[in-house]
């Protein structure tokens, strides 16, 4: 190729692997499933952390998250730690870079004022001429609220999502537009079909920023990351999204009422979890405490009208990522584009009787997709090595023909894509969890380790975890932590969980400066 090629990276948050149109065909995701069918898809993609701000700083930087410092939500990723990342690499080699989305490498929620542009809580000093560089992208667009989980704050509260919702004067209406449950509406917890018009949707805003920055490179080759906020919670599906996937006909999740029989003693005691989710007006009280971390026996009718949004909000997703694949076609740069599509993390709506993220380790919320298609990668490929997202960083610079900016805790991708013979044996993801988080009482360093067969979760502090067999229980029922005749199998990924372990001197953790 004669000029540097393009690279597109388009991130979705608390989508689980499963729901796209190529692995469940009800669920309407055209233009992604074109993506898959040109390029390839990884099965066995993992999470590096459950958590938004450590899986984010993992896909930038290319560093696990006890390399890096940001090893769970609350805990902002330095500006020194994000120059090492793809952003910053690619820009010093002529490319113009940007961000367009829900960035959450800082915390939006802090004790004290921060000063960074992704403090929700305090009065920004950026005004809205403002538009970066930040963490190495030169020119941004953020939504710091993204998930309207909270109505969005009024300037100088807030950033460009933020500023856009309100510029007009009609900000107050939107919110009233939002907050309206059109019918069928069941009462669901954080779900409802919202009478809010997609124009004024976070999805429709990122399509139409992503489209701006893409025409705004001009002849550069352009490194642009997409941060779709959604299909994270509240499920407020816009119409007609919201009735595209009846709730008659969603696929509920496995083990839908499992028990607690038989699993480590973090889950037990996050299942105790009292602290109110959300304070929000628009969720009673009595779908706000601990029901949303593990799930009454009666909740079937709930999550499947919670799933009918689920899969509402990834179609619009869809639909505006097929918005911005249509600029690149027009501008004849699609060919010598590389793209990734890719979440930061799963969710588990209702999987084993789970809600919320938790500090568990079921593979709706560690497994990710990982869509890869441009110059020279196979077609239809489905691969099957395990992977992990922080691979992200080392293939984009790979194939801007650049290398890492110091140390890398992944590996490129590409030799994979391209159909080279290359083998992975695990995949690695960590989280350090302090007492207080999900009331535990006592720390957790929670280190999974996935092989295509098999998966072990691991406490290092207390040695308890949990072992699956993916091949003969793919929905993870059965604990084989402590069958003697899966010893051989619990050593060896305890093995490769301790082949991660840091040295005191090289493990780092960054100052909790916020909530979770």
């Amino acid at each position: 190729m004669s000029k540097k090629p393009n690279i597109l990276l388009i991130t979705s948050d608390a989508h689980r692997a499963e729901c796209y149109g190529f692995e469940t065909p009800s669920i309407r995701t055209p233009h992604i499933d074109a993506l898959s069918r040109q390029g390839s898809r990884f099965s066995t993609c993992m999470s590096v952390n459950a958590m938004c701000q450590a899986a984010r700083a993992s896909i930038l930087t290319g560093l696990n998250p006890l390399s890096n410092g940001v090893y769970d939500n609350g805990v902002d990723l330095s500006d020194e730690m994000a120059s090492t990342g793809f952003a910053e690499v690619l820009g010093k080699a002529g490319y113009f870079t940007g961000f367009v989305g829900k960035a959450h490498f800082e915390s939006r929620r802090t004790f004290m004022p921060t000063g960074s542009p992704g403090n929700l809580d305090f009065p920004s000093r950026y005004d809205d001429d403002w538009a970066g560089p930040y963490k190495g992208f030169q020119r941004v667009r953020l939504a710091v609220n993204g998930h309207l989980m909270h109505p969005p704050g009024k300037a100088p509260i807030g950033q460009h999502y933020e500023r856009w919702f309100y510029r007009d004067g009609n900000g107050d209406e939107k919110l009233r537009l939002h907050k309206t449950r059109l019918e069928p509406d069941i009462g669901a917890a954080l779900a409802w079909n919202s009478a809010l018009p997609p124009v004024w949707h976070t999805s429709s805003w990122t399509g139409d920023k992503a489209i701006e920055l893409i025409k705004d490179s001009d002849d550069q080759p352009f490194c642009l990351w997409v941060s779709f906020p959604d299909p994270h919670p509240p499920f407020d599906c816009p119409s007609p999204w919201s009735t595209m996937h009846h709730p008659d006909e969603v696929r509920l999740p496995p083990n839908l009422n499992s028990s607690l029989d038989g699993k480590p003693w973090w889950h037990k005691k996050a299942a105790e979890y009292p602290t109110r989710i959300y304070d929000d007006e628009r969720v009673p009280d009595d779908k706000n405490k601990a029901g949303l971390t593990r799930l009454a026996p009666s909740s079937e009718t709930e999550i499947r009208y919670s799933l009918a949004n689920y899969y509402g909000e990834i179609a619009l997703l869809d639909h505006n990522i097929g918005r911005i694949l249509a600029v690149l076609d027009e501008q004849g740069s699609l060919e010598n584009t590389y793209i990734i599509v890719t979440a930061d993390h799963g969710f588990m709506m209702g999987d084993h009787g789970w809600y919320m993220q938790n500090p568990i380790s079921y593979e709706g919320l560690n497994r990710v997709a990982l869509v890869a298609s441009g110059p020279n990668i196979v077609p239809g490929a489905i691969i099957d090595e395990p992977v992990s997202s922080v691979d992200i960083c080392p293939t984009i610079l790979g194939w801007a023909g650049c290398t890492p900016d110091g140390d890398s805790d992944g590996l490129c991708l590409n030799t994979l894509l391209t159909g080279d013979a290359e083998t992975r044996d695990f995949a690695y993801s960590e989280w350090d969890l302090d007492a207080t988080r999900y009331c535990l009482g006592k720390e957790v360093e929670l280190r999974v380790a996935r092989t295509p067969t098999h998966k072990l979760a691991l406490d290092l502090l207390s040695g308890d975890g949990e072992l699956y067999d993916l091949e003969n229980d793919p929905d993870e029922t059965v604990n084989l932590f402590s069958d003697k005749a899966y010893t051989s199998v619990r050593d060896e990924l305890t093995d490769m969980i301790r082949s991660k372990k840091r040295t005191d001197s090289k493990r780092y953790k960054a100052a909790r400066v916020g909530y979770y």
